[in-house]
C-alpha cells in the first residue's frame, strides 16, 4: 500500500462508477473536499453516503452537477435541499 495525498488519491478514481464515503467521524473531509474540486473530471460518479455531513455540501453544488451525484442513505443537513430539489438521491435504509 502506498500513502498518497488527497489530490493523487482522487485523481486515481475512474471517471464513472460508484464510491462509498464513511459517515460522522469517518467522513474523510480532505478526500470529500478534493472530490468536489475535481468534480469536472468525472462523468456519472455516484457517491453513496450513510449520512451526509457538512463536508458533503460541496458535492451538491452547481459545479458538481452532471459530474457527481450524491445518494444519501440518511438525509443530513448538507444534502437535504439537493434531495428535495431532485439534485441528489435518497435511498431509505433500516439499520
Amino acid at each position: 500500500m502506498q500513502i498518497v495525498d488527497s489530490q493523487t488519491a482522487i485523481a486515481a478514481l475512474p471517471i464513472r462508477g460508484r464510491i462509498a464515503i464513511g459517515a460522522n467521524a469517518g467522513e474523510p473531509r480532505l478526500l470529500v473536499e478534493e472530490l468536489a474540486r475535481q468534480a469536472s473530471r468525472f462523468s456519472s460518479l455516484e457517491v453513496t453516503e450513510l449520512l451526509s455531513m457538512r463536508w458533503s455540501k460541496a458535492l451538491v453544488q452547481p459545479e458538481a452537477r452532471g459530474h457527481i451525484r450524491v445518494n444519501a442513505l440518511f438525509i443530513g443537513e448538507a444534502v437535504r435541499d439537493a434531495v428535495q430539489h431532485g439534485e441528489a438521491d435518497y435511498t431509505p435504509v433500516f439499520l
